[in-house]
């Protein structure tokens, strides 16, 4: 799917769908070449099961599917324990995102420093985490 190969969410694509018909190359009546959000996603979830017969894969629709790596530097509310009080404070952090494509669920994940090595344990660790439980 076109989408996938150039990274186009669904709702991109809807909105290329949508000028298109804007600018009269596709017609009102044109249903087939009209696209919008859940044409697309049944043809990723088409294409994803596709994929998995034809690789013979069992795994788990809870896993995930697809990692968009995606590191950025946010400020972050934590809580600090001191004695029996939590005080609140704003962290700087940089943040790893994990979505699950066919659900759109997504997560983030921290690491300690900003090293490779720290980053790959905290994304393993996640994923063992999921895979466990």
């Amino acid at each position: 799917m076109e989408c996938d190969r150039y990274g186009i969410s669904d709702r991109i694509a809807t909105s290329f769908s949508a000028v298109l018909q804007d600018i009269g190359i596709i017609h009102e009546g044109e249903t087939s070449h009209m696209v919008d959000r859940n044409k697309i996603l049944r043809q990723r979830k088409k294409l994803y099961n596709a994929v998995a017969k034809s690789t013979k894969l069992t795994v788990s629709r809870s896993l995930l599917t697809r990692l968009y790596f995606y590191g950025r530097k946010d400020n972050t509310k934590v809580l600090i324990k001191k004695d029996t009080k939590y005080y609140s404070k704003t962290k700087n952090e940089e943040h790893y995102t994990l979505v699950n494509e066919p659900t759109c669920v997504y997560r983030y994940v921290t690491a300690a420093t900003g090293g490779a090595k720290t980053i790959k344990e905290a994304i393993l660790n996640f994923l063992e985490h999921i895979i466990c439980n």
